[in-house]
């Protein structure tokens, strides 16, 4: 039995995937700005906290900001051996940020997240609107570029190519004692256990040895790889006017 909240092994996850599918279209966009927003958006928002709380009498340790979700989406690549033969079909573990504050003080989590009929009040809610104001409509924006990446990359399943790559693994997979149609009915039947059991591997095994004779994932990512191109003729004037706003609002940020 492999516990589920064992530790990830970083140096599955250190590089891009092969075949990317899904968000890890991501990353093949120049997403440095937003990531900088994002994260001086965070840091700020963690000072201002620790400013307001110290005026209240409370210390307080700024959490860190950790991005991580480029390293979620390529651990839920189906053709990441690591990732599958360690876990099977449950969700690893991304490691996040720590948080060194005592929330059981006496007053504190008032003094953070105000009362129950006044959040304002909480020098959380207060932290969060003024540097909001300052990045979120930047940040809504490369947001909803991002949402039309999805959008456009989606679909694979249903379409013919989709249908046929998803019947020849489930042939495989029948072949070898598992009489199922979808990834998803194996990750329904495995994910809800508390532990990953070696009758779980087994399984992940056979999926990945299938995914790969019959070229299941590699299928998705050309056919997305397709779209993902045209996405990228479509969007690119939204996107550079997104990055201009990106640009003022991670310099109004620094003037904080």
């Amino acid at each position: 039995m492999v516990s589920a909240v064992d530790s990830l092994p970083q140096s599955a996850l250190a590089n891009a995937s092969q075949f990317p599918i899904g968000n890890e279209w991501r990353e093949r966009l120049d997403l440095t700005l937003l990531k900088q927003v994002w994260s001086l958006s965070y840091r700020q928002t963690q000072a201002l906290i620790q400013q307001c709380m110290a005026s209240k009498g409370f210390s307080y340790e700024p959490v860190e900001f950790v991005y991580n979700t480029d390293l979620l989406y390529r651990a839920l690549n189906p053709l990441n051996d690591d990732i599958a033969l360690k876990y099977g079909y449950h969700p690893p573990p991304i490691p996040g940020a720590m948080d060194a504050n005592d929330y059981s003080q006496p007053g504190f989590l008032v003094a953070l997240d105000g009362s129950e009929s006044s959040q304002e009040s909480g020098c959380a809610q207060s932290a969060y609107v003024t540097v909001n104001a300052l990045s979120q409509a930047a940040t809504d924006d490369a947001a909803a570029v991002l949402r039309r990446l999805s959008e456009t990359t989606s679909g694979f399943d249903a379409s013919g190519e989709g249908r046929a790559a998803w019947d020849a693994w489930a042939e495989c997979m029948r072949s070898r004692g598992y009489p199922v149609a979808t990834r998803s009915e194996l990750s329904l039947e495995f994910a809800v256990a508390p532990d990953i059991s070696g009758e779980e591997l087994q399984a992940r095994h056979a999926d990945l040895d299938c995914d790969r004779l019959v070229g299941l994932t590699m299928t998705q990512s050309s056919w997305e790889q397709t779209r993902f191109a045209a996405f990228l003729v479509e969007a690119s004037g939204t996107w550079s006017e997104v990055q201009a706003e990106l640009e003022d609002a991670l310099q109004a940020l620094v003037a904080l």
